[in-house]
């Protein structure tokens, strides 16, 4: 990825990013997203699994997150980052979580009360 961009579709990661998942689901239901390549959708579509302070991106959404699992999309496939390590969007989530944790975005519940 020496020159190359690690964003296939940009457009389409931007509209995941947004949550705008019937677009999302047409563009996939029409077969023109590939789930090959550059940084998955699902990536996109779960980057923000609880709530943020500094963002104008919405929550994730469940429909937005089975609509490319859906489609055959792995959450374990593997991909280079913007800084060109390995990872899969499955522990971009856990990367995510772990950071909302420690910016207290994440509500510890007691069980005892429930």
């Amino acid at each position: 990825m020496k020159y190359g961009t690690p964003y296939r579709y940009p457009f389409l990661s931007l509209e995941t990013k947004f949550s705008l998942h019937y677009h999302i689901e047409s563009e996939l239901d029409a077969g023109k997203y590939p789930s090959k390549g550059g940084i998955p959708l699902l990536t996109y579509a779960t980057k923000y699994p609880v709530n943020h302070r500094s963002s104008v991106y919405p929550l994730s959404s469940p429909d937005l997150v089975q609509a490319p699992l859906e489609k055959g999309e792995d959450a374990n496939q593997i991909y280079k980052d913007l800084a060109n390590n390995d990872v899969t969007p499955c522990l971009q989530v856990l990367k995510h979580l772990r950071d909302a944790n420690r910016e207290g975005w994440i509500e510890q519940k007691d069980n005892q009360r429930l």
